[in-house]
């Protein structure tokens, strides 16, 4: 009797304890499929953000390099008017200043350029000798004694090269008016000489 009741007994503890079960387990199936959806939002929200990044990083990219293609045609564009006014021999236009300048805007214009058209800063072939040709003026410029003979000289150009236009000038005018006057003198000689031709026949 006593085992029955301990059987009997023990069965309905089993008993007891399989709703619980039922419970438990249920539970920890939410739970673990609570927790495999939060694993998969975060790794949603991982993948969106490595795109992001990556379009972010593409953009940048393409951003600087669309900046460094802006800034090397800037270089080459002032290295090219600095060649092109060193051709005239004007120390202030390689500068890109007129005579004026003072020589605080002499080496304002100096780093000023030199910081887009140094071989440093632009990777072109043009760069050395533009850079150098600003250097060179440069040079002259910034000692205002320099400066003061450079204006001196330029305007002896100047000067030299008007005298040499007005000469050029009067002898074009000169030869003109040679011309001019050796064919009136060739037209009135034919006209006395059939004058005269005609005057005899008479």
């Amino acid at each position: 009797k006593a085992l029955v009741a301990e059987k009997k007994r023990a069965e309905a503890a089993r008993a007891q304890e399989k709703p619980h079960d039922v419970a438990q387990e249920k539970k920890r199936v939410e739970g673990a499929e609570k927790k495999n959806r939060a694993e998969d939002a975060r790794a949603r929200e991982r993948s969106e953000k490595e795109a992001e990044e990556q379009a972010k990083a593409q953009n940048t990219a393409q951003d600087k390099a669309r900046a460094e293609a802006k800034k090397k045609a800037i270089g080459l564009a002032q290295a090219r008017q600095v060649l092109l006014a060193k051709k005239t021999g004007d120390n202030y236009k390689v500068l890109g200043l007129d005579a004026s300048a003072s020589t605080q805007d002499v080496k304002k214009a100096f780093r000023r350029i030199a910081l887009v058209i140094h071989p440093d800063k632009l990777e072109d072939e043009i760069a050395e000798p533009a850079f150098k040709a600003l250097n060179s003026a440069y040079e002259v410029l910034k000692d205002p004694e320099a400066q003061r003979q450079a204006q001196q000289e330029k305007e002896r150009q100047e000067r030299e090269e008007a005298e040499e236009a007005a000469r050029r000038r009067q002898a074009q005018n000169s030869y003109f008016y040679n011309d001019y006057f050796s064919s009136y003198q060739r037209h009135q000689g034919g006209s006395n000489f059939r004058g005269t031709h005609g005057a005899q026949s008479h």
